[in-house]
């Protein structure tokens, strides 16, 4: 009934790799990072934090995210700005 032989050199044969090709890479070449002293590890030193440094961090952080917030506020304040936007569109017309 069926031509089994047929149906094998039709879907099935041998040069066809159905899409499943190996690609042979070469590893990824990775460096350790050496300390001029000779030393492994090479990671930041682990120093303790003084008493004063938390608060003048803080500090910084505050303002810095002050000037930020004021800046994004400006942006916004100017994009949005629907008032002017439609005086110009009436100009335009």
């Amino acid at each position: 009934q069926w031509d089994e032989m047929n149906i094998m050199m039709t879907y099935h044969p041998e040069d066809k790799d159905y899409g499943h090709m190996k690609i042979n890479e070469p590893p990824t070449p990775y460096n350790k990072l050496k300390d001029p002293d000779g030393e492994e590890g090479g990671g930041p030193s682990c120093d303790p934090i003084s008493d004063d440094e938390p608060e003048t961090l803080l500090n910084i952080y505050c303002c810095f995210s002050t000037v930020k917030k004021k800046e994004f506020e400006e942006h916004r304040k100017y994009h949005y700005n629907e008032f002017a936007q439609v005086k110009l569109a009436r100009k335009l017309i």
